[in-house]
């Protein structure tokens, strides 16, 4: 009589294991399986997506994300990946992401180097090109640090570069095993099961005294550079002298309410509470004074970017929340202000090339001071604030000599004066939103001020504003 063996069926985890080794033997009495059992550990999987822009520092137009200017030589760039980005979303678990990088239009010969920014740079190349050469494309896949970002720098004089993203890895833990089924008892009761989260290590942990923070986090900035430099949920008081934010570093809290650093500066414009180096990033705080200094001097250089995201800054009545005075760009995104004069890019006098960009912002006003410079804010509003008569702007938006101010889809509200371009040479122009103020405009012998599409409440304002 013929006897048959019990069959063994097989299930296959939902993920194919990669580099398994699988040996099937035949025997008397049936099937045998030889694997090669690993244990479980974390590994990564890749996720395709229809391709998204996660930047283009190309100028306008052309523009995708905060930069629109050329990174230069020998100064890392830092992106970062998670979440929302340019025209990308990318996944909160993301551990690698794979680009299309893109160089555009080098200076001189060089090469463009991709690597974790929270990483020394490696000695290495990941696109290389020649002065003038036509755009050369690379696929390169590169680690996230563990703030989701990366760096870019390059050797030529000056690139502009664009990054796609074709797709990202994932954390994905469990065996990709071939097992045999195993009866189960399904239980009708759902068990209680908590997540335990190692607790977050940060680089200054502020657990002692606001002053004792303060003067921590002085200390740790001291000789870093090109690093991500962590607060914990706590206040950092610096006292009188200002802190500053090396090169390439950006200072990174929890949340607005969250992390504050405060200051009691005195002396005014060029003693503030924070100051920002060239490509440096302040992120996720609040910067509080009292005293009559500015909160946050971006001491910009030609050629480079300074940032600020997702920052509350609330400083005296007697000056400006934020000072670009330096020749580079300033991006501005998701930032609230209080104090008199609001933003300004430049100093009293002389000539300021760079820019300030604003991104879905509430500031109390924006001052152009200096001849060359510009400022660009779009879907924000300007001096809208209630409360303290005083910081209600005299002026929502001012250009003086032959600075240039644009805004897109804005809400200007001011005590005297909407937007004022003082010096002929001076412009302003509004496209969409609208203009609160007795004096919607300043008079017509001053600069030229185009709106388009501009809702006016009190006074009188033609189309043109002119």
């Amino acid at each position: 009589m013929r006897q048959t063996q019990p069959s063994l069926s097989l299930v296959r985890s939902r993920c194919a294991a990669v580099g398994a080794a699988l040996a099937v033997t035949f025997g008397f009495g049936g099937l045998h399986l030889a694997v090669a059992a690993p244990e479980a550990i974390v590994r990564n999987v890749f996720v395709p997506i229809v391709p998204c822009r996660l930047f283009d520092t190309r100028p306008a137009e052309s523009t995708v994300g905060d930069r629109n200017v050329p990174i230069v030589s020998d100064t890392p760039f830092v992106a970062f990946v998670r979440g929302s980005n340019g025209n990308c979303v990318i996944s909160s678990g993301a551990t690698a992401v794979v680009l299309n990088l893109t160089a555009v239009d080098p200076t001189t010969d060089g090469f463009l180097t991709v690597w974790p920014a929270e990483n020394p740079r490696p000695n290495t190349s990941n696109l290389n090109f020649s002065a003038g050469q036509a755009p050369v494309a690379n696929s390169v896949t590169v680690k996230l640090d563990s703030q989701g970002a990366i760096k870019f720098l390059t050797t030529a004089a000056t690139l502009n570069v664009i990054a796609d993203v074709v797709g990202y890895f994932e954390d994905h833990n469990h065996n990709d095993l071939y097992k045999p089924i195993v009866p189960t008892v399904l239980s009708t009761s759902i068990l209680n099961t908590t997540t335990t989260t190692a607790p977050r290590v940060y680089d200054v942990p502020g657990g002692s005294s606001a002053i004792a923070n303060g003067s921590a986090l002085r200390a740790f900035l001291e000789g870093k550079s090109n690093r991500i430099v962590t607060l914990a949920a706590a206040t950092y008081d610096i006292g009188s002298d200002p802190i500053t934010v090396p090169v390439g570093v950006t200072l990174k809290g929890v949340a607005q309410d969250a992390t504050k650093i405060i200051g009691n500066s005195t002396v005014g414009l060029f003693l503030p509470i924070v100051i920002l180096s060239a490509t440096s990033t302040l992120q996720d705080v609040s910067v509080l004074g009292s005293g009559g200094g500015a909160g946050v001097e971006a001491r910009t250089i030609s050629g480079s970017m300074a940032t600020i995201v997702n920052v509350n800054i609330d400083v005296s009545a007697t000056n400006g929340s934020v000072y670009n005075s330096g020749s580079g760009d300033l991006v501005m995104r998701n930032v609230r202000t209080r104090s008199r004069y609001g933003v300004n890019n430049g100093g009293t006098g002389g000539t300021q090339t760079g820019q300030i960009l604003i991104y879905n912002s509430d500031i109390d006003g924006v001052v152009q001071n200096a001849s060359g410079g510009s400022i660009t804010v779009t879907d924000s509003e300007i001096g809208s604030q209630t409360g303290t008569p005083v910081l209600t702007p005299e002026s929502g938006v001012t250009a003086y000599k032959s600075g240039h101010i644009t805004l897109h889809n804005v809400m200007v509200s001011s005590r005297v004066v909407g937007i004022w371009a003082t010096d002929l040479a001076s412009s302003i122009d509004v496209f969409d939103g609208s203009i609160t103020s007795i004096n919607p405009r300043q008079s017509a012998s001053n600069g030229p001020t185009t709106c388009l599409n501009v809702a006016k409440t009190i006074g009188v304002l033609s189309p043109t504003c002119t």
